[in-house]
């Protein structure tokens, strides 16, 4: 597969992630590493362990949506490739992640050895979240949604 992502230069960073739904935390994610990266690619993927809201083209329009008036912002679906592989396949060398706390970090920390094997080029970037979005997680999010609605509260 060719890329189809335009690279200008290599302070591109991706940020992985099912995204549903795409939140502040996410958002001030992006932000952060706008301040040091010249594009942030938002790869919106598919995790078969997940269920989902919305489809991924969904994902990636309310993505899009919300950075539409930043062209250093950019929204891909990748719903068939392991993270380390995407990035390689479109010649993106970083990758953003957060944490919320030390559950998120023993995590990351797994999947970093992996995508290191798989594509050794592959720096990963981390940031914590902040303060006020440690206790933000899209699945929360979900359950309040969901909880909402069987209660008529919407």
């Amino acid at each position: 597969m060719k890329p189809n992502l335009k690279i200008e230069n290599d302070r591109v960073i991706m940020f992985p992630g099912s995204f549903d739904p795409f939140h502040s935390g996410h958002q001030v994610l992006v932000e952060k590493a706008l301040q040091l990266f010249d594009q942030v690619v938002i790869v919106v993927s598919r995790n078969p362990e997940k269920t989902y809201q919305h489809s991924g083209q969904s994902r990636v329009e309310m993505i899009e949506t919300i950075f539409q008036t930043n062209p250093r912002v950019k929204v891909m679906l990748n719903e068939h490739y392991l993270t380390a592989i995407f990035a390689q396949m479109h010649q993106i060398n970083y990758c953003l992640r957060g944490f919320r706390n030390d559950v998120d970090f023993a995590y990351e920390a797994k999947i970093a050895s992996y995508n290191k094997v798989l594509n050794p080029q592959l720096e990963l970037v981390y940031f914590f979240s902040q303060p006020d979005d440690k206790k933000t997680s899209s699945t929360l999010l979900k359950e309040i949604k969901q909880y909402k609605k069987e209660n008529n509260y919407e």
